[in-house]
């Protein structure tokens, strides 16, 4: 996907997943080398108790990262998975990029259902215009770096 990506336009390309996309994300980085794009944005990323389901970051060698890397999660995430707790260790494994940073944020609502889903906090309700917002801002200054 990225050559053809590559191919049609010559952009920046930035590799964004969300829960357990944000694992396929980072898996992908590692794997590539982190060729090919420019960077990555975890958001409400699966860190600390594994989900078998799914996968989660611990066990991938997230050292291995050099593009810059955003972290995006909300403070009161109440998902088993995501809980906002293990945010400062994944941003501690993230020291070989070339910058990382974390965007927290808190509030929204109103939040119903499955804690993992996304009518709860795990998915911004809400606040999805400002989290796009803040992470389009942040790439943007950080391509002009």
């Amino acid at each position: 996907v990225i050559a053809f990506l590559r191919k049609q336009e010559d952009v920046p390309l930035w590799l964004v997943g969300h829960s357990a996309g944000s694992t396929s994300v980072a898996h992908a980085a590692i794997t590539l080398r982190n060729e090919g794009f420019a960077g990555v944005v975890l958001i409400s990323s699966e860190n600390g108790k594994p989900d078998r389901r799914s996968g989660y970051l611990d066990p991938l060698t997230i050292e291995q990262i050099t593009v810059p890397a955003l972290v995006v999660h909300h403070e009161q995430d109440e998902c088993d998975y995501t809980q906002f707790i293990h945010v400062q260790r994944l941003m501690r494994r993230l020291k070989k990029s070339a910058k990382s940073e974390r965007i927290s944020f808190k509030g929204g609502g109103p939040v119903s259902g499955d804690t993992c889903g996304s009518l709860h906090y795990h998915g911004f309700p809400g606040l999805e215009q400002e989290v796009a917002s803040r992470i389009g801002d942040w790439i943007k200054a950080t391509l002009k770096q």
